[in-house]
């Protein structure tokens, strides 16, 4: 979709090592800095549109609540430190900030260990009135022990501004997805968003895949646009390990159900192409959703990628 291609673009130029204070910044950048809020906005509208099953959006969040941080006053920033955290999955995170703030611009910056996301936080408009921005996205790569902090302005934390909480949802690794020149659709499994504890994106290139399926409530959904409607067959790319064969899981293409029993395929990552039937999508944007039903072994399965195949 256009407004992730846009996203990817922005977040690479952004803040480029810059102050955390607000001050000097041109008109054009200010609204440059608007324009991804607005992209974020959308997106996160567009992603909480009900279409198909309504499954656990918050399965997977990370949530660090401010009055369990210790802040520290300094001359040019506030820092704020949580406990250690030690996280299920690795992933890309979307870093979601509430907070209330009669500061025109508030400028911060999350860390969890080593990776950074910045961004700026505008005037809720009282003290009495909450607002949640999303600041920007970090990639946490391991499920190790991490150090938690975030740094705000200079005594950000008093009758002008307070922060209460910090989220880490989950976001695709990707950019969006659009149909191909030739109709066909592929989604792969790094553009899936994971809503999950356990089950994740899996990088190594002999994987490539969304791995660690171990609990039936976690979940992976593609959201892509369509520019050519018609009929189109559903193909899931899967692998299943021996003597794993069993479980059930659905499907979802905007409100249609596709509902398969998985079969041993010799190997997680030996992939085999299961036809799931046919869906018609007309030009515009849809949803595709992947949810396990039971689970009948150690894992459910692992998925390299769906594509849709147009019909003739």
């Amino acid at each position: 979709m256009k407004f992730r291609s846009h996203l990817a673009i922005a977040l690479a130029t952004l803040f480029p090592g810059g102050p955390l204070v607000q001050t000097g910044f041109a008109e054009n950048e200010a609204m440059r800095k608007d324009e991804i809020a607005r992209i974020f906005a959308d997106a996160v509208a567009k992603a909480s549109r009900p279409r198909g099953p309504e499954l656990d959006r918050g399965r997977g969040l990370i949530a660090f609540d401010a009055k369990h941080a210790t802040y520290e006053k300094g001359p040019h920033w506030g820092r704020w430190r949580w406990p250690e955290f030690t996280g299920d999955r690795w992933g890309m995170y979307q870093v979601e900030v509430t907070y209330v703030s009669v500061v025109t611009r508030m400028g911060m910056q999350f860390s969890i260990g080593e990776h950074k996301a910045k961004g700026y936080l505008p005037q809720t408009g009282s003290m009495e009135t909450e607002k949640t921005v999303v600041l920007d996205r970090v990639y946490v790569p391991d499920t190790k022990t991490y150090a938690v902090s975030a740094l705000t302005g200079d005594d950000s934390n008093n009758d002008t501004f307070r922060l209460l909480r910090v989220d880490l949802r989950p976001a695709p690794e990707g950019d969006g997805v659009a149909q191909d020149f030739d109709g066909g659709i592929i989604l792969p499994a790094n553009k899936a968003t994971t809503f999950s504890r356990r089950m994740r994106f899996e990088p190594k290139p002999e994987k490539n895949c969304l791995g660690f399926w171990t609990e039936t409530g976690d979940w992976a959904e593609w959201l892509f646009s369509v520019h050519e409607g018609g009929r189109f067959t559903v193909q899931l790319h899967h692998g299943c390990g021996p003597g794993n064969g069993g479980s059930e899981v659905e499907v979802w293409i905007n409100d249609k159900k596709h509902a398969f029993t998985v079969a041993d395929t010799g190997g997680f990552q030996s992939w085999k192409a299961v036809d799931l039937g046919v869906v018609e999508l007309t030009e515009g944007d849809h949803r595709v959703v992947i949810t396990p039903v039971s689970k009948a072994k150690s894992a459910v399965l692992d998925v390299q990628k769906l594509v849709l195949v147009p019909q003739g």
